[in-house]
């Protein structure tokens, strides 16, 4: 409902406006509860000796900084190569899982949304995108998610349309400015 405020509160045409939010945000919770269901995509066979030799290298004791590791591992490949960043980021979430830390469940959510984005699966990106906005508005970590909706607008500038990319936008700089 945040965001429906947002664009009442922003537009000449509020109330349209706030309607046409109101109904994306009740749509959104709908498809949350179907992407929640979504799950990160087995290691494929071809990157399991690395990912196995990165986890002999991991000298960590605690699980969330195992986690910390295969995140940053994954970010190198976040553009350059997606199958391998899904791999390191589904590990980085076994451990995080273990950990209990959100957080680092929602970076791997990020890190996999944004490797299908640059692979040019919109739908997945915006599947992951979404689960990581979900948790982050549970943890009410406003900068995060801000961040995450500004990768939506970003998605959204590349396949929806550029209206709803700048209402997204729009309502992710107001985040920031706070």
């Amino acid at each position: 409902m945040k965001y429906a405020g947002y664009l009442l509160r922003q537009s000449k045409h509020g109330l349209f406006l706030w309607i046409l939010g109101t109904s994306m945000v009740f749509a959104q919770d709908k498809k949350l509860e179907k992407i929640a269901a979504v799950s990160l995509p087995p290691i494929p066979a071809s990157f399991q000796p690395y990912v196995d030799s990165l986890k002999l290298l991991v000298k960590e004791k605690n699980d969330s900084a195992k986690a910390a590791v295969f995140l940053e591992e994954a970010s190198r490949f976040r553009a350059k190569n997606a199958t391998k960043c899904i791999a390191l980021a589904t590990e980085a979430y076994k451990y995080a899982r273990k950990a209990k830390n959100l957080t680092q469940e929602a970076k791997v959510y990020m890190h996999v949304g944004m490797s299908y984005f640059f692979d040019g699966n919109f739908q997945q990106a915006l599947s992951y995108y979404f689960k990581a906005l979900s948790i982050y508005q549970k943890q009410d970590d406003e900068i995060s998610a801000a961040f995450v909706i500004k990768e939506i607008a970003v998605l959204y500038g590349k396949n929806v349309g550029y209206k709803q990319a700048k209402n997204f936008n729009l309502y992710a700089m107001s985040i920031f400015k706070k």
